[in-house]
């Protein structure tokens, strides 16, 4: 049985989360669909100068905040926010 074929996944990153990718996109493949915690717990391995953020970072997808267990489309719009401070 041949291997199956990536599935990419168009994230976008903002701040710092954005320094550290050192774009605004992140292209996650997987060989399966995966949820949004695994891509959480994915991006934060990738980029470890990151894992300070782990916990207070949301996911959006198509512009909503969802609960980690979604399992992700590929035409999901996809976007990891990091908390926010103002002044």
């Amino acid at each position: 049985m041949p291997d199956p074929s990536p599935i990419q996944y168009k994230v976008l990153v903002f701040a710092s989360l954005r320094d550290a990718v050192g774009g605004d996109t992140w292209l996650y493949q997987s060989t399966q669909p995966v949820s949004a915690a695994a891509l959480l717990q994915t991006f934060f391995e990738t980029f470890p100068a990151t894992a300070g953020l782990a916990k207070t970072t949301r996911l959006a997808v198509n512009q909503e905040f969802l609960a980690e267990d979604r399992v992700l489309d590929v035409a999901d719009e996809i976007a990891l926010i990091p908390p926010v401070s103002g002044g």
